[in-house]
């Protein structure tokens, strides 16, 4: 996979981690207590791993588990932070994600804590990619994401992505439910992870690839891609390569998207983005989805201003979605029209302008 993220362009683009899941390690420690790689599978250990990836220009990131067995039963790091901590710095790793099965979630907020301090001991930078919240909401706690934000890079509030739409729309609408709780705690180095991007699988029609990225796109969350690169479709592959829409995910205002009140029972998200003018107004993505699975496309029709847009010299609209097609320019006054498919989406950038 390393070097077909190379010679796919996927590296180019910006995908810079190949993150193993679990069941990479052996079913049991070595003699003096450290987490090894299973043998069969990496014959030549981690390291070599690690290092392979390293060559490529990516960076590697592994699976860990707070408890004692990981989700699938493989070692997990309970009471041996620190050991496991040192071992994948040693290894070179920049990247621990670590699941919370098997782990009593009332314990989490203290051993979340102590796996990130460990981690930060080792002094190498590793990205800590943290599932606390998730159990926790699941158990009926609520997670204290002030001190989640301090802890961890990124964290999951909701279960697994499959590979079925149903599922998917489950977690755009639990964010969007708890989009006032995340706001204030959203930002750089602290992001929410929606799960994993599964465009290119068998599972998603092309409307729905187009929804699922747009939606990630615009929230923004990390893009963790979990397909099999050798046989995702020109379609597919140009979505996660588009420039654009990768653009407005790593936009550098680094806002978090904001939903407005359905219209035409079409749900419609908004985010400023850059550029922004000396005076503080800023340009915008527009999300429009439409989440029915019957019927005919929906119409959507908003007043520019009513979006929040009140530059006199007015925006740019484009298609990101379809490789930045020039729409046209749009007054504070004008209204915008679109007609949006069943299970279906636009996603439109609106650049301001000062000419």
């Amino acid at each position: 996979m390393a070097d077909r993220m190379l010679l796919d362009g996927y590296r180019q683009a910006g995908y810079e981690y190949l993150i193993m899941d679990d069941c990479w390690s052996a079913k049991s420690r070595d003699a003096q207590g450290n987490l090894v790689a299973d043998s069969r599978r990496f014959p030549r250990g981690m390291k070599t791993v690690v290092d392979y990836v390293h060559s490529r220009g990516l960076k590697f990131g592994i699976n860990a588990g707070i408890a004692a067995k990981t989700c699938n039963g493989y070692p997990g790091s309970l009471n041996n932070f620190e050991r496991d901590a040192k071992t994948f710095a040693d290894w070179g790793v920049d990247f621990v994600n670590v699941d919370g099965c098997n782990m009593d979630p009332k314990k989490m907020d203290e051993l979340y804590s102590q796996f990130g301090r460990a981690l930060n001991a080792t002094g190498r930078p590793m990205l800590y990619s943290c599932e606390w919240p998730m159990y926790q909401a699941q158990s009926g706690i609520t997670p204290d994401y002030e001190k989640i934000a301090k802890t961890c890079n990124i964290w999951r509030n909701y279960a697994a992505v499959t590979y079925n739409w149903s599922q998917i729309y489950e977690v755009v609408q639990y964010e969007a439910k708890h989009h006032d709780l995340l706001m204030n705690v959203t930002g750089p180095g602290a992001w929410t992870d929606y799960g994993t991007v599964v465009v290119g699988s068998y599972g998603l029609s092309e409307s729905l690839q187009r929804s699922q990225i747009a939606y990630w796109a615009v929230a923004p969350s990390p893009a963790i891609l979990s397909v099999d690169l050798r046989s995702v479709d020109n379609a597919a592959r140009s979505l996660l390569l588009s420039p654009y829409v990768i653009a407005v995910n790593q936009d550098p205002l680094r806002s978090k998207a904001s939903q407005l009140p359905q219209k035409n029972n079409l749900d419609v998200w908004t985010r400023w983005v850059m550029p922004r003018l000396p005076s503080g107004d800023s340009s915008m993505v527009l999300m429009v989805h439409n989440p029915s699975i019957r019927g005919g496309p929906l119409a959507f029709e908003i007043t520019v201003a009513d979006l929040g847009l009140h530059n006199p010299r007015g925006y740019v609209l484009q298609d990101v979605l379809n490789n930045n097609t020039l729409i046209g320019l749009f007054y504070p006054s004008q209204k915008l029209s679109v007609a949006v498919p069943p299970l279906d989406v636009i996603l439109f950038k609106a650049t301001i302008t000062d000419r």
